[in-house]
């Protein structure tokens, strides 16, 4: 007797657990979707980031108008490699990229105070950078 209940206590939590895990299957395939596996928004236009860039910059801390205009086009070239980068996949192109941009920026903005800002800026823009000691030049 003592058996048959273990036996049937047994086969019921077994089916119990299986009902959960199916009963929760779904809500993993769906946490996935939406953290690693979800659609990417579109990235903008090389000229599209130069002026996001720039207006952020320039929000931030005054410019000369020579200056907006220099760091203008070196972020629409940045972003033009960049992408063809990114088409191959190419991680130490990408990184070598951003660096010799950060050194251009650094030496049109020539002011200690507006690197050190710029480099806040940029760290803050670029979640793969933050921690990095990357712009701790």
């Amino acid at each position: 007797m003592l058996t048959l209940s273990y036996l049937i206590m047994s086969t019921m939590l077994r089916l119990m657990l299986l009902g959960l895990t199916l009963l929760l299957s779904p809500l993993n395939v769906y946490a996935q979707q939406s953290s690693s596996g979800g659609q990417r928004p579109p990235l903008p236009s090389p000229s599209e980031y130069a002026n996001r860039m720039v207006n952020l910059l320039s929000d931030k801390m005054e410019l000369s108008d020579q200056q907006m205009d220099s760091i203008s086009v070196l972020f629409v070239r940045f972003m033009e490699a960049q992408l063809m980068a990114m088409q191959t996949r190419d991680r130490e192109t990408m990184m070598r990229l951003r660096d010799e941009r950060d050194k251009a920026i650094h030496s049109i903005l020539r002011d200690k105070t507006k690197i050190k800002f710029y480099n806040t800026i940029i760290q803050e823009q670029s979640p793969m950078r933050r921690g990095s000691g990357v712009n701790d030049r």
